[in-house]
């Protein structure tokens, strides 16, 4: 899990706000001396809070191998800072 969070971690650096859960984190395959690998972030699902500036957004982590294949995945759940709304221009 640190090497999946600390390759990802320049996507979030100004908006986390705190990580609320960590889940179904699995090795699919080991790593070997000399492997290179990277991590993949996809988007499992977003919600809005009761704050309007801040939203829970859920990311799975993919680390694969220099051959494509998975070698980890974790699931986290975070709590994000939102962009503000624009106010609509027949509004202002």
């Amino acid at each position: 899990m640190a090497v999946s969070t600390g390759m990802t971690e320049s996507l979030f650096r100004t908006t986390i706000v705190a990580l609320l859960a960590v889940d179904h984190g699995k090795f699919v395959v080991p790593v070997r001396p000399g492997d290179t690998i990277t991590t993949v972030v996809e988007v499992l699902e977003k919600r809005e809070t009761s704050d309007p500036g801040r939203g829970i957004v859920v990311f799975r982590d993919h680390v694969l191998n220099q051959r494509g294949e998975t070698v980890f995945q974790i699931d986290k759940t975070t709590l994000i800072k939102r962009r503000p709304v624009d106010v609509a221009p027949s509004a202002r």
